[in-house]
């Protein structure tokens, strides 16, 4: 599942820029600073969710004017137009007359007073575009207050739908980050009080030219698996003019001889 939800993120960080490729090759393109200034066409979290809550929201408009309000909706609030265009087809004819029963039925908790749900009764015993408008009449006000309320709803489930599964994979990868980060800390932990620690010091010219190398053991024992040792080197400072004249071998142990600082 996170697998997933991470391809569709960079899939929609990838499609961003060639849209607007497209839409600068396209006869829209002198368009193009206006659509950015809007944010019609960016594929980020924010956008993303306006888009999908003006789609769902737009989708309940009777009739061909679904996407005409999609696009002025996700103008005015910055949304993506392409998530709400495919967010209106959530709506179609098989899906149609239960969601406006559903609707009725909001309107009617919302409206004071008993209302009852018509029966369909069309004429002939089929479905026709006469029959369903004679219908939707019949509804009434329950139908007009319940589509508003139906999809405000909607639309507040959709954009909160969209940040959490946008969120998701973030905050699973920041609870694995802190997971390594505490089993890290615990093995340092652990290992700190009782690994040997071997301590390597090259001499400064005053000092003997040889390496002294001192080795402190832990007070606690070891296993042979649990050893780790830690080096230390410490460089000898020397001046930039007494730098210049050093060989490339000077300050190695056992190696020509190192000028005083």
């Amino acid at each position: 599942m996170m697998e997933r939800l991470c391809a569709l993120r960079r899939w929609l960080r990838g499609l961003e820029p060639r849209v607007r490729n497209h839409l600068g090759n396209s006869p829209f393109a002198h368009l193009q600073p206006w659509l950015e200034r809007r944010a019609l066409f960016r594929f980020q979290r924010q956008p993303l969710a306006l888009g999908v809550a003006a789609g769902l929201f737009c989708g309940l408009i009777p009739g061909p004017l679904q996407i005409p309000g999609t696009l002025g909706v996700c103008a005015w609030l910055r949304g993506n137009v392409v998530a709400g265009a495919v967010a209106t087809f959530y709506t179609n004819p098989l899906t149609i007359m239960p969601l406006y029963v559903l609707a009725f039925h909001m309107g009617a908790l919302v409206m004071p007073g008993e209302q009852l749900l018509p029966a369909w009764s069309p004429e002939g015993g089929g479905f026709s575009v006469e029959a369903m408008g004679g219908w939707m009449q019949a509804l009434g006000i329950p139908l007009l207050v319940g589509l508003p309320t139906m999809g405000l709803t909607f639309a507040a489930l959709g954009y909160a739908l969209v940040h959490v599964l946008w969120l998701v994979p973030a905050l699973h990868r920041k609870r694995r980050w802190e997971k390594c980060r505490a089993a890290l800390t615990g093995s340092a932990a652990l290992s700190s009080p009782a690994a040997s620690r071997i301590t390597c010091t090259v001499p400064t010219a005053a000092a003997p030219r040889r390496a002294a190398c001192g080795r402190s053991l832990a007070n606690q024992s070891l296993s042979q698996s649990s050893f780790t040792p830690t080096l230390v080197i410490t460089r000898p400072h020397f001046s930039r003019s007494a730098r210049a004249k050093l060989p490339i071998w000077a300050g190695v142990p056992g190696i020509g001889s190192t000028p005083k600082a």
